[in-house]
């Protein structure tokens, strides 16, 4: 093995770093909900662990239906029949209608 053969491993991706799952901390959470609903930091310290991941998961419900909002303003007016573009395009993306 070669000096550069050792570079490679190291920049490889463990097991351990491919499996895991993208996490939050709790300053995180408490930013992303802090800044969405356009509150102080003591409003958001008041909210218990539960609130917060609550709060957290409704504001990423929000931004999913004002997304899904956009995306039906931008394709329904192009098309023939509107109703029908929207439900195929839900569809393919989500896999809802």
């Amino acid at each position: 093995m070669g000096r550069n053969d050792e570079r490679r491993r190291d920049r490889r991706f463990t097991k351990e770093t491919r499996d895991t799952k993208p996490s939050l901390s709790l300053g995180d959470l408490c930013a992303i909900v802090s800044y969405h609903y356009g509150l102080t930091p003591k409003q958001v310290a008041e909210f218990s662990g539960p609130q917060l991941i609550m709060w957290y998961k409704t504001a990423m419900q929000e931004i999913g239906s004002d997304k899904n909002l956009d995306l039906a303003i931008s394709v329904v007016p192009h098309t023939k029949d509107p109703q029908k573009a929207l439900s195929e395009m839900r569809h393919a993306l989500i896999g809802k209608s």
